[in-house]
């Protein structure tokens, strides 16, 4: 659709970039007088209606219609699709004519050659997760531009728990599901989860296992793509939101509700981030870890880098430190780490921290696990939480663990509540505060609130 007045002036007051398409998808299109009347008169109007919001800073004419065509006519180009014309002279001829201030694009995916291809243009990348592949395979792309990607999760219990009954809250009823519209969407589900995790057949486990996955595969090909810049110099994963209770792409449910990976989103592309790079160490068996560090601010920055092996009931076993100066709009590696026979290294019950600490205090952290969470012996922690008021609508809630919690989630049960940060890891002895706006009183928000971790190893 072309969105609502209020959607491009809330860009425009937000400084959010506009990717607007042509209303062309997925086909081939009709070439006869009529059509393209039709079509000219559309465009003229949506250019002439958009062409004054700065948000929009670029026109494509269709959505992988090209792609599709070449990929089932082997042997054919992007000219002998029905509606060429469209693409390649109408439109362009359009946005040139009355706008003539921001580039037109013929189609996403699109470049030279294969529409599709991952040395020029554009690139949606779906062989991850729509052809079974792992998330670890987001790391061999090496597309100049990623235009769409994505990976599914269940909306949140409480979404669903509105539009089903009890006895139907289980992956595989016929009425989950219906609430899935991907052809074999379910067993794609539990096919990425088996992968990383245990698997049970509670709801909440399923739910809240699904959302981590998906959270994980963005982040991997996020941290991936961002350390390749400017070799890669974009990537925007598909989707944002739902329009009813689904398990499906996006990273917000049709209730509202963030999804694990809306707030790792926030961390993998803060302006600056640290990120691992995994290689094949002694006899493919230890890796070796390299420490990348991403700059996407237009100033230089410097501080101190932190590396530290760590065990999950919180001894440090080694410890490393550098001050480092990173040049303005730049991503290199800047540590790495190799196994020392010294250390007693354990793949299952030890990890990578890293934390870099810039002068102005501001920080970014990452860690690096060398095993899959379901192989991990992960202990089951003791998390506490105590909240306090802060501001009108505003409450602090400070969260604490005796041992180290992985993916801790911040939940109120039936009310949707706004937290800052949700699904964080937490080192061992450590208290993090996270601000959250509610409406619901400060003593009814004590008693919903629940605090859970991933505890899938020895300690369960």
């Amino acid at each position: 659709i072309y969105e609502r007045e209020i959607f491009y002036a809330l860009c425009d007051k937000l400084g959010l970039m506009v990717w607007q398409d042509f209303m062309f998808a997925c086909g081939e299109y009709p070439e006869q007088k009529w059509f393209l009347r039709s079509v000219e008169d559309e465009a003229t109007k949506v250019v002439k209606r958009l062409r004054n919001h700065p948000s929009v800073v670029f026109w494509c004419g269709n959505n992988e219609c090209e792609w599709n065509f070449c990929k089932e006519n082997p042997g054919k180009t992007a000219d002998d699709m029905k509606g060429a014309t469209i693409f390649r002279d109408l439109l362009p001829s359009i946005c040139r004519q009355l706008d003539g201030t921001r580039p037109y694009w013929r189609s996403s995916p699109y470049g030279k050659g294969f529409p599709n291809d991952e040395s020029n243009g554009n690139h949606h990348q779906w062989s991850v997760w729509g052809e079974w592949k792992d998330y670890p395979e987001y790391e061999k792309d090496e597309a100049r531009f990623v235009s769409e990607f994505g990976f599914q999760a269940p909306a949140h219990r409480t979404t669903f728990e509105k539009v089903t009954v009890e006895s139907d809250r289980h992956p595989q009823s016929r009425v989950m599901e219906h609430h899935n519209k991907l052809p074999q969407g379910t067993e794609m589900l539990f096919r990425f989860q088996a992968a990383h995790h245990k698997l049970d057949s509670t709801f909440a486990s399923f739910i809240y296992k699904g959302q981590l996955v998906q959270a994980e595969a963005l982040k991997c090909a996020i941290e991936h793509w961002r350390r390749r810049k400017f070799r890669t110099a974009g990537a925007l994963f598909w989707q944002l939101n739902d329009c009813w209770p689904v398990s499906s792409w996006s990273v917000i449910d049709s209730s509202l509700r963030p999804k694990a990976a809306y707030y790792y989103a926030k961390r993998f592309f803060a302006p600056v981030l640290v990120s691992f790079k995994q290689s094949a160490g002694r006899l493919g068996v230890c890796p070796v870890c390299h420490v990348w560090l991403t700059n996407d601010l237009l100033t230089p920055i410097q501080g101190s880098l932190l590396l530290s092996l760590r065990s999950f009931h919180g001894e440090t076993l080694w410890t490393r430190e550098e001050t480092v100066r990173m040049k303005a709009n730049d991503s290199r590696c800047r540590m790495t780490w190799r196994l020392d026979s010294k250390i007693p290294f354990n793949r299952s019950e030890h990890y990578l921290l890293v934390q870099f600490k810039e002068e102005d205090n501001s920080f970014s952290e990452n860690r690096f696990f060398f095993e899959e969470p379901k192989h991990l012996v992960l202990p089951k922690p003791i998390i506490t939480t105590a909240v306090t008021k802060n501001g009108k609508e505003g409450y602090c809630v400070h969260v604490s663990t005796d041992t180290f919690a992985k993916n801790v989630e911040l939940s109120v049960e039936g009310d949707v509540v706004v937290f800052e940060d949700n699904y964080f890891d937490l080192e061992a002895g450590t208290t993090k505060e996270v601000n959250i706006r509610s409406s619901v009183p400060i003593a009814d928000l004590e008693k919903k609130l629940q605090a859970r971790a991933l505890d899938e190893g020895k300690g369960e």
